[in-house]
């Protein structure tokens, strides 16, 4: 029982833990993107239509299809390793 538990001495290794960031970097820039992309579109609409609910839909829509999309990442990732 003692050898499968990692002591946070050792360190793991360093494919595991580059990958690991990688991973958890894209979902964060999946995210931030998608809500960063989603304001911008939102206000440009705004500014240039004057539809302000045309432009808070677009802001929404754009935000949860990114938020979305990285959930669908991770629960794909998540059952590719178990």
């Amino acid at each position: 029982m003692e050898e499968q538990i990692q002591s946070a001495d050792s360190p793991a290794k360093p494919e595991e833990g580059l990958g690991r960031m990688a991973y958890v970097l894209l979902v964060v820039l999946i995210i931030c993107g998608g809500n960063g992309i989603g304001i911008i579109t939102g206000a440009l609409v705004w500014k240039f239509t004057g539809a302000v609910g045309i432009a808070i839909a677009l802001a929404i829509g754009i935000t949860a299809a990114a938020f979305a999309g990285a959930m669908l990442l991770i629960r794909s990732h998540h059952r590719k390793n178990n």
